[in-house]
């Protein structure tokens, strides 16, 4: 069973019979994943990733980000409008054109102005979970010199 819509592809049940799960093809021959009812699970198997580098200072790019909240909406307005929007939902999230213009982020953003920019959320929460481990050695390391300093009395 297809559905195309705006040049993606739904195929049922590609990957798993089970009549839950769709594969997923960008104008029908890329694929980018698999979505079911309840997750998205992304292809991750190493046979598919080359050239791979450690991420470094994943806190400093983080930092960078600003968090909004704002009123998300199906049409395109200007962006500077303010006040009630029709057909409005509440989100919290990133503006995609300040996520373009972090240089280790910029990558993340699909879209020329001409239609909505897309934001790729997932590779921001994989910097995300990078940035919580930087931080983790952070707190060990300086636990460890509380421990030491407080040993010394």
């Amino acid at each position: 069973e297809l559905d195309e819509t705006n040049g993606l592809t739904l195929k049922k049940g590609v990957y798993v019979g089970d009549g839950n799960t769709y594969g997923i093809y960008a104008n029908g021959d890329a694929r980018v994943g698999i979505l079911t009812y309840t997750t998205l699970q992304s292809f991750s198997d190493d046979r598919l990733k080359h050239n791979e580098e450690d991420v470094q200072d994943a806190l400093g790019t983080i930092n960078k980000l600003k968090l909004q909240k704002y009123d998300k909406t199906i049409q395109m307005y200007d962006e500077d409008k303010m006040g009630p929007v029709e057909d409005s939902v509440k989100e919290y999230g990133f503006i995609a054109q300040e996520v373009k213009e972090i240089e280790e982020l910029s990558w993340l953003v699909k879209g020329n102005g001409e239609e909505a920019y897309r934001l790729n959320y997932q590779g921001i929460h994989n910097v995300a979970v990078q940035a919580i481990q930087e931080l983790s050695n952070t707190v060990k390391q300086l636990t460890a010199r509380v421990e030491e300093l407080e040993r010394r009395g």
